[in-house]
């Protein structure tokens, strides 16, 4: 396993996830995975939005049992002729 200290990382964009994915492929080839280490909110926010998060071993804040679960309750009046 590779980690790597994440928390200089400041302004990340395209090229920071292009970089990071490549790292990662390139570690991949050679049987062993890459990890981050410290990363800042933003940069796991933008790997979470480009579905890298799971893949560099990077989890959102906060642990599964503390996540919320959302729940949509609809409520349907039988007079709307959409319902």
């Amino acid at each position: 396993m590779i980690e790597v200290d994440a928390s200089a990382i400041e302004a990340a964009d395209a090229g920071t996830l292009e970089a990071l994915a490549r790292a990662q492929l390139a570690a991949h080839r050679r049987g062993m995975t890459l990890r981050l280490r410290n990363p800042r909110r933003e940069l796991v926010d933008l790997l979470t939005l480009a579905g890298l998060a799971a893949l560099l071993g990077v989890e959102p804040e906060g642990h599964v049992e503390q996540r919320e679960v959302l729940r949509v309750d609809e409520e349907v009046d039988p007079g709307d002729p959409v319902a």
